[in-house]
């Protein structure tokens, strides 16, 4: 998912046993106090490193999984231990019905989302010749289906408050339409997602609401596909590298930021 991580996990999930939205805490002080952010895909490293860096700056947080809902209420819980606002929601947010439960929800709980951090994305380490059906279509559900439905879920949100910003997540190399050698579905739905990012971008531009995309490289986490000497930085890089992408985003200053990629590779893919 994300960067070049091999599992990323695929969806968000409820945190209370009804499966009712709940919240606790007070926002702490930050850049982005009064906002409320979704983040999908939290349970993956990318996602859970969002939400704290998201909480921590003020926002408060829905954290969107599917499964292991241990781990989403570990970090919960850890927003609440800073002060912040965290509400946890389960479902797949590859499925319409799902997706438009979940904006209800979010409606309901807090009237207004100004932030989307689109985190679910599975990788599939297969050549395209050996990859079925059910995995092409779960790769493409995963990566595309969920970004594009969770957008389309949440627009009015943020059109109504004439503010918004989507963040998707590539990875590095997306942008040359590369063919992947090990993960060349992968590859496809990224280049697809770009360009998803770059036709939202233009249309939803008049309600001040921005669409980029962060490209990550090989991170840290997880296990490596590649030698980090073959990477010009000579490292892999770290989650705190691609969130501070992230926070820019998401920010005032970047308002007239829209339809880019912002690449977080220490130049793997020049």
């Amino acid at each position: 998912m994300l960067g070049l991580v091999r599992q990323i996990p695929a969806g968000g999930a409820v945190t209370s046993p009804v499966g009712q939205p709940h919240e606790t805490g007070q926002s702490s002080s930050g850049g982005l106090r009064g906002r409320w952010a979704l983040v999908t895909g939290v349970n993956g490293p990318i996602g859970r490193q969002a939400a704290l860096a998201l909480a921590s700056r003020g926002a408060g947080v829905f954290l969107v999984y599917r499964r292991r809902v241990e781990e989403a209420e570990r970090t919960r819980s850890q927003i609440l231990e800073m002060g912040g606002r965290a509400i946890s929601l389960r479902g797949d947010v590859t499925l319409p019905e799902e997706v438009r439960r979940i904006a209800e929800e979010v409606k309901r709980a807090a009237g207004r989302l100004d932030i989307l951090v689109n985190g679910v994305g599975d990788l599939l380490v297969k050549p395209a010749i050996e990859t079925s059906p059910e995995e092409w279509r779960h790769v493409i559900a995963s990566n595309l289906d969920s970004a594009f439905l969770m957008s389309m879920a949440v627009l009015p949100l943020m059109r109504e408050r004439g503010w918004g910003r989507i963040v998707n997540f590539g990875v590095a190399g997306c942008s040359d339409f590369r063919a992947f050698r090990q993960i060349p579905v992968y590859g496809m739905a990224k280049s697809a997602l770009l360009a998803i990012t770059r036709a939202l971008a233009r249309e939803v531009a008049q309600w001040g609401i921005t669409v980029n995309l962060i490209s990550p490289g090989f991170l840290e986490v997880g296990e490596f596909l590649i030698d980090p000497n073959r990477i010009p930085a000579k490292r892999f890089g770290s989650l705190d590298e691609v969130v501070a992408a992230l926070l820019y985003l998401v920010s005032d200053e970047a308002a007239y930021v829209n339809g880019t990629e912002i690449i977080v590779s220490g130049g793997w893919n020049i």
